[in-house]
């Protein structure tokens, strides 16, 4: 599997508006990288490298990828990597949730 690039998604996450928190604008970018540019497979670089390229702290990060592998669009195992992946037709914002 291929290692994802880091120069569209510093791109991406610097489009984000400034509006919104950096965990926001962090998920967000991921989430249009993995949507638009990078297949199924494809594996995140290094957390501590992402932060640095990024300029955010690694718990900011932890958040977004937390996020983002609950919504289903992102994988992890400890030592393995991150890797993307389609979230399942149950995942997203009502996965593992009651309706009100």
């Amino acid at each position: 599997m291929e290692l994802a690039t880091l120069e569209p998604l510093i791109e991406c996450y610097r489009r984000q508006s400034q509006a919104l928190g950096k965990q926001v604008r962090l998920e967000q970018a991921l989430l249009e990288m993995i949507r638009e540019q990078w297949p199924v497979g494809v594996r995140l670089p290094a957390h501590r490298k992402l932060c640095e390229a990024l300029g955010v702290a690694r718990n900011t990060l932890s958040l977004a990828i937390k996020s983002l592998i609950e919504e289903g669009y992102l994988h992890t195992g400890q030592g393995q990597g991150t890797w993307t992946r389609r979230p399942h037709a149950h995942a997203g914002c009502w996965a593992g949730r009651v309706p009100a």
